[in-house]
């Protein structure tokens, strides 16, 4: 993650995600994005719950290529549908374990019903302490 790409400044509870699209990306813009904790992984599937306040995520300290890969389809055909935060350790965990299940890269969840691969914004992290990682949704 960027320094200084998240403040801890909460705002509003919001459920669900961030909606967005190819199209409609907050590039160079600053939204809340709602966090949520990893309870479980089950397969390649992550049972998670909501947190309660959002972070503000500042997207103009992300990189071009970042944007471009969360923005462009996915091999399989998947769009971006909307974006979450989740703890940056955990989540490294889960990838990490979700890999030894055979998934490279990504897991699942299930939000309002509505299964979604769950890949991180950038490839590349190494999450501290209470560090977030912004995850993008895609069906």
């Amino acid at each position: 993650m960027p320094p200084g790409a998240l403040t801890s400044t909460p705002r509003l509870t919001v459920r669900g995600m961030y909606p967005t699209h190819r199209a409609t990306f907050p590039t160079g813009r600053k939204v809340e994005v709602p966090c949520y904790w990893i309870e479980t992984l089950k397969g390649d599937q992550v049972e998670l719950s909501p947190e309660g306040l959002p972070l503000v995520v500042d997207f103009a300290k992300f990189d071009r290529w970042s944007i471009e890969r969360v923005t462009a389809l996915t091999p399989e055909g998947r769009e971006l549908q909307g974006l979450i935060a989740v703890d940056g350790r955990f989540f490294a965990r889960t990838l990490t374990q979700a890999s030894r299940n055979g998934e490279v890269g990504s897991c699942s969840t299930v939000l309002r019903g509505l299964r979604y691969r769950m890949i991180p914004l950038e490839l590349q992290f190494a999450p501290r302490k209470g560090q977030y990682a912004v995850v993008g949704l895609y069906r």
